[in-house]
């Protein structure tokens, strides 16, 4: 995986392959089900219907799930919710991940289409407006 981050890095994409996102959305609350189940925290994985498959690496889409749904639960309090919310966008499929703490809502998207993209949603001066950053 740092091998593909370090690709990525040097200008160089790391290898993709055509996905289902319900797949990737279930390998990642596989991964963290135990973190939820410690922090008392309820994990609940939406997935719109008829998800077009995503061409990514699966790996590195993944491990940012993870590390978003980690931080949610970290932010999260005890008895609180995170969701993991996956739909269809015109061209994009979008992974949100939505929590109950002060951190806004997080999402990534990848184009069901040739290209992908990521994005980033962060709390603009202090209000729940997102803000975009290409990753």
């Amino acid at each position: 995986m740092v091998q593909g981050f370090l690709r990525v890095a040097r200008g160089t994409m790391p290898e993709q392959t055509r996905v289902a996102p319900a797949t990737l959305a279930q390998a990642v609350r596989d991964l963290i089900a135990h973190r939820f189940q410690a922090a008392e925290v309820a994990l609940q994985v939406e997935v719109a219907p008829e998800m077009p498959d995503v061409r990514v690496n699966a790996l590195l889409v993944e491990h940012a799930l993870v590390n978003l749904l980690v931080n949610a639960c970290d932010a999260s309090p005890r008895g609180g919710q995170v969701t993991l919310r996956l739909r269809h966008e015109h061209e994009d499929v979008v992974f949100e991940v939505l929590d109950e703490g002060e951190y806004a809502r997080r999402t990534a998207s990848a184009s069901s289409s040739r290209s992908s993209r990521a994005r980033r949603t962060a709390p603009a001066s202090g209000s729940r407006s997102p803000t975009r950053s290409p990753a």
